[in-house]
Order: structure tokens, then sequence, then C-alpha cells
């Protein structure tokens, strides 16, 4: 993977060390920014973005130890990776930092060699992780997505089956109502419309339609241009699916005025 500018912040309380640490970001031509101490580290990192922490322990105001314990609190923050730069060098400090999340650590004064080799490995795996994110996210888009687009094809429950590995599906319903209704002269309405026009339209009617079909227990089944289609007593029976098929129809003919209006 190649390698690309990130974004570094450096958090130490002695100017010397901050600027040493820069100048070898820079080098490795990374971006960075500077905290004094671990309050003002902890502001900047839930004010914008960085994909790696250069981190002293003894500081005034908050150390290092807090504001790791802090990182691995914010569930935005634990995942940035944290080298340590301290001049602690006993291995309790070692051992306490890296079970409180910190990456890797490094004892003052540091070999450059080796900070640019764990610098660049620690923002690797980052580089690594956020990618790996943001394939889930794409993931899961596709997955709504589809959900999406099955629900308009299926009823839900015959969805859940079918996701379910159920198959074949093929139920037999003795008694149901089907509702079918069109729109009165709505192609020569649509004439005089754009193609966006027809279809803005189009939702207006059928949000009004679906919530109204919804309200009254049936399931939506399809949509054919100007025709929409709904039935009773499928998927889950109902004894008076007559009746609330009656009803919708009803209530759709009593909204048409409202849509008309809002359609001008």
């Amino acid at each position: 993977m190649k390698e690309e500018s990130r974004r570094v912040l450096i958090v130490d309380d002695q100017p010397a060390n901050r600027d040493l640490l820069a100048r070898h970001i820079r080098r490795l031509g990374h971006a960075w920014e500077m905290a004094e101490n671990g309050r003002v580290a902890l502001e900047k990192l839930r004010a914008g973005a960085f994909d790696l922490v250069l981190l002293d322990i003894m500081m005034p105001e908050m150390s290092g130890y807090q504001v790791l314990e802090h990182m691995q609190a914010d569930e935005r923050l634990r995942n940035v990776p944290v080298i340590v730069i301290s001049a602690v060098n006993d291995q309790q400090s070692v051992t306490r930092c890296i079970e409180l999340g910190a990456t890797d650590y490094l004892f003052k004064p540091f070999d450059r060699v080796l900070l640019r080799a764990r610098v660049s490995a620690s923002l690797m795996r980052k580089a690594w992780h956020d990618q790996e994110q943001e394939y889930l996210r794409r993931i899961e888009e596709e997955q709504a997505r589809s959900e999406r687009l099955l629900l308009n094809v299926l009823p839900a429950p015959i969805a859940e089956r079918l996701k379910a590995g159920e198959e074949p599906i093929a139920d037999h319903f003795d008694d149901v109502t089907v509702l079918f209704a069109d729109l009165v002269g709505f192609t020569a309405y649509a004439a005089e419309l754009s193609p966006a026009e027809v279809v803005e339209a189009l939702n207006r009617v059928y949000t009004r339609f679906d919530a109204i079909v919804r309200r009254n227990g049936l399931e939506k089944i399809k949509t054919i241009g100007d025709a929409y289609m709904a039935v009773g007593g499928v998927p889950d029976a109902m004894e008076e699916h007559a009746h609330a098929a009656a009803q919708a129809a009803l209530e759709m003919q009593a909204a048409l005025p409202d849509i008309n209006a809002e359609l001008g």
C-alpha cells in the first residue's frame, strides 16, 4: 500500500522535543500538530481526525497515561495508534502503556531510524484499518440497498423467509381480497410533464397510498405506472380482509383532493 500524507499529533510538554519530532515527521512527508499537555491533546483529538499520536508520559495537567485511558474510553479515538516516546524507561511503564492501548513505546533519546520505522508501521496499520472500515461501510450500504429493493418487491415476511434460505416459497390462501387502484386521467396529465415531474407526482400519490394500506393492515404488492395493487389476507391471515380493502379504497379516494391540490 502506497504511503500517503497523514496527520500526526505530537504531544510533549517540552518545546524542544516537539520541534525535534516535528522535523522528523516533516521529513517523512506527513502533516502534524502539537499539544503541550494531555488536556490540549484530547481537545485536538476530539476536534479533528488524526492518524497517529506521538505521546510523552510525564506532563503537567494530564499525563500520557491519562490520555491513553481517555482514548480507550472514546469509541472514536481508541483505534488511533499511539507511540509513547518517554524518558520513563522502566518495564512497568512500558507494560502499563501497552495495556492502556499504546501501539509502541520508544525511550528518549530515540533513534531516528527506529522512529521512522515505527511511525511508518503504525501509519500503515491505521491505513489498513481505515480501508477495512470503508469496505465494511460500503457492504452495509449495499446490504441496506438490497434490503430496500427486496422489500419493494416482496412482503416483509416473505423477504425474511427468502433471506433465511427457505425454498421454494409457495403458500396457498383460500380467502383473500385484492385491491387494484388506477389513477383516472393520469396519462393525459403526465403527457404535459417532464419525466422527473411524473416520478415526483407518482411518488407523492403512492406515499399517501402506502400509509393508507399499512394503516388498514393490507400488503402492497406492486405499482405499474399509475396502477397500484395491494392485498388483504396475504401473507398473514385476516378475517376482515374485504372490509379492510374497501376501507382503504375509500380512504384513497378521500385523499385524492388533497393530493391534487399539492400537485397543482
